[in-house]
Order: C-alpha cells, then sequence, then structure tokens
C-alpha cells in the first residue's frame, strides 16, 4: 500500500519555506503601500485647491448682498500635523481667517463648505510652528494668496 500524503515534515519545510519567502516581501508590500497613500493624499491636494479655484473663477460672491458681507475668496485651510482640510468661502484673505486649528471661524464672513481627511495616517507637516496654511483665491480672477496661521497674506506667483 502506498501513501498519498505528505508527511509532518514535509508540512513544516513547505510552512517555513512559505515564512521566509513571505517576511522577505513584506517590507516591499508596506513600502507599496505607503507610497500609495502618499500619492492619494498628493491627489486630494491638488483635488481640493483646483476644485477651489474653479469656484473662485465661477463664484460671485452673494447677489443682492451689502458690499462688506460678500464672499471674494474662495479657499482651503490644511491643519498642521493633522490630516484634516477644509474648503470654504470667506469675505477676506486674512490670517484672521486661517488663524489656529480647525475649521475657519465663523462669524468672519466664512462659511465652510466641506471638512476633508487625507488617507489613513497622513498628516500635513507645515511648520515647526504649529500654524495651519491658507490658500485663497480671489473670485473671478482665481489670484492666489497664502497665509500660515497669524502671518500676513502672501501673493502666490507661477
Amino acid at each position: 500500500m502506498t501513501n498519498k500524503g505528505f508527511t509532518l515534515v514535509e508540512v513544516l519545510i513547505a510552512v517555513g519555506v512559505l515564512s521566509v519567502a513571505s517576511a522577505a516581501f513584506l517590507p516591499s508590500f508596506s513600502g507599496a503601500l505607503n507610497e500609495k497613500k502618499i500619492q492619494q493624499s498628493a491627489d486630494a491636494v491638488r483635488d481640493a485647491l483646483a476644485t477651489t479655484r474653479t469656484r473662485a473663477l465661477t463664484e460671485v460672491g452673494n447677489p443682492g448682498a451689502a458690499e462688506t458681507s460678500l464672499y471674494k475668496y474662495a479657499g482651503v485651510k490644511f491643519d498642521n500635523g493633522s490630516g484634516t482640510y477644509y474648503q470654504f468661502r470667506s469675505a477676506a484673505a486674512t490670517p484672521a481667517v486661517c488663524g489656529g486649528a480647525g475649521a475657519p471661524p465663523a462669524g468672519t464672513n466664512v462659511v465652510v463648505d466641506a471638512t476633508k481627511t487625507l488617507p489613513s495616517g497622513v498628516v500635513a507637516r507645515i511648520n515647526a510652528a504649529g500654524s495651519p496654511l491658507c490658500v485663497f483665491f480671489a473670485f473671478k480672477t482665481a489670484e492666489a494668496v497664502t497665509t500660515k496661521g497669524a502671518d500676513a497674506a502672501v501673493a502666490c506667483s507661477d
């Protein structure tokens, strides 16, 4: 009579070989996953900026509202040390809109249109001071300016 199975030694050897092979390939898989997260985050930031810029080009503020309450900018705020970012409209491109963690403050002629997060485990590292970064696009012209926390707005150039 012949046996048509595997011995315990053969099974243990096969499991050992598979374990060694898996351990050899695991770092490349985790590296590929990290690269994918970074690429997805870069895509999310690019899309947020493009969407916000498009909003600025097509937005007309608040029709019929007083000149002082018109929205004049579409913006994106990135919290430092966090994966959270906010898309908003604002009457001014000032540090008051960008300062502090969290959503731009209400009551400063700001409306938050969306709150989004980067892929799991990815955070924005903007500066050592912990200040958030805001990018504003002027309505109709899409001229871009930035602020970091309490710093004054700075025009962006191509």
